[in-house]
């Protein structure tokens, strides 16, 4: 399997896990641990986990706000705004370009570039 594949993989992973119910950053972690002597993924897989860590936060931020009606409006525009660039990170990186910058992304695995 080639590096790209795997990176794009990896970077679909979070997105396909979630189609089964699983909390998104399984994915990535599953990818991560499946080619942990593949370095270049390793560090890849950390920033799509801390992508999916940030973006839970957020869309369980907005459900919560739901109770104040704010959620109403927040949280359906986040879960597209989360598929859209889910989207552009896959197929950026199905292209080699690995350095697309999600939105609202909280830096907690200290992985993302400088």
């Amino acid at each position: 399997m080639t590096q790209n594949t795997k990176l794009t993989l990896t970077a679909a992973s979070g997105l396909l896990i979630s189609l089964v119910s699983l909390p998104a950053m399984v994915g990535p972690l599953i990818c991560m641990l499946a080619w942990k002597d593949d370095a270049e993924v390793e560090v890849f897989a950390k920033r799509c986990i801390n992508i999916q860590i940030s973006w839970f936060i957020w869309l369980l931020l907005a459900a919560l706000s739901w109770f104040i009606l704010i959620g109403v409006v927040i949280l359906p525009l986040l879960l597209i705004a989360w598929l859209v660039c889910s989207i552009i990170d896959i197929a950026k990186t199905s292209s080699g370009d690995t350095s697309y910058s999600f939105p609202l992304t909280i830096d907690f695995l200290g992985v993302e570039k400088k």
